[in-house]
């Protein structure tokens, strides 16, 4: 992968999702999402989820849910993740300024998730 600019989608916990530019270079990477990268492609175009590969095991805060066509969550993200565009070649890049306004509408919510029994006694 080349080291180049990329315009990203940050969601955090709890915040409203944020366009940021960062270097596509993995410590960079790393560092918004607080260590090892996953990367997931839930989605029908042409845009990626990158997140912390240990964050459940981590513990990480709840984030956002995944939901399949018909609203049922298929999965939590947990910790702090971002979204960028996947090219042809199967490289990471920017996001287009419609896919930033399409995944920062469908992020824009914050959700509250229920603790597991037995949390907090």
């Amino acid at each position: 992968m080349v080291n180049k600019p990329m315009l990203i989608l940050i969601v955090k916990p709890g915040k409203d999702p944020r366009g940021a530019v960062i270097n596509s270079d993995l410590p960079e990477m790393q560092k918004i999402v607080d260590g090892y990268i996953e990367i997931i492609s839930p989605f029908e175009d042409q845009v990626v989820l990158v997140c912390n590969e240990e964050g459940k095991l981590r513990d990480l805060p709840p984030n956002r849910a995944l939901r399949d066509k018909t609203g049922q969550i298929r999965d939590v993200i947990v910790g702090t993740f971002f979204l960028c565009g996947i090219d042809a070649e199967r490289e990471l890049c920017s996001l287009t300024p419609a896919q930033e306004e399409k995944y920062r509408e469908l992020f824009r919510e914050t959700e509250a998730f229920p603790q597991p029994s037995g949390v907090g006694r």
